[in-house]
């Protein structure tokens, strides 16, 4: 759809699977841009790049400079940033996707904090 856009914020993920299955999901679902932490497990390490099948090499993606300050720059260029939680006042994904934001950034956190 034009003037849509999704980009998935990755923030400290440790395990290079799970980098890896993100990038393919990602690439499986449209989604335009990966933006990568400065702590996140590498994209481009063996691990990540054979389970996301080589779809690292497709997705465009960045590794971000500011840890979290540059969720401001998305904000300013006119992203909702969501954070994906389980957490006590959390709404679902049917909540979040019914709001129809034109741009959405989701935010993935780390494994063990979330």
């Amino acid at each position: 759809m034009p003037g849509r856009s999704r980009i998935a914020v990755l923030e400290n993920l440790t395990d290079h699977t799970n980098v890896g299955a993100i990038f393919r999901s990602a690439a499986a679902i449209g989604v335009d841009a990966v933006l990568v932490s400065p702590q996140c497990a590498d994209p481009l390490y063996r691990r990540s790049i054979r389970v996301s099948m080589g779809t690292v090499f497709q997705v465009p993606w960045t590794r971000i400079e500011s840890w979290p300050g540059d969720l401001e720059v998305l904000k300013e260029a006119g992203y909702f940033v969501a954070g994906m939680s389980l957490g006590e006042g959390a709404i679902t994904l049917d909540e979040l996707v019914a709001q129809d934001h034109p741009n959405l950034a989701l935010v993935f956190g780390t494994e063990g904090e979330g």
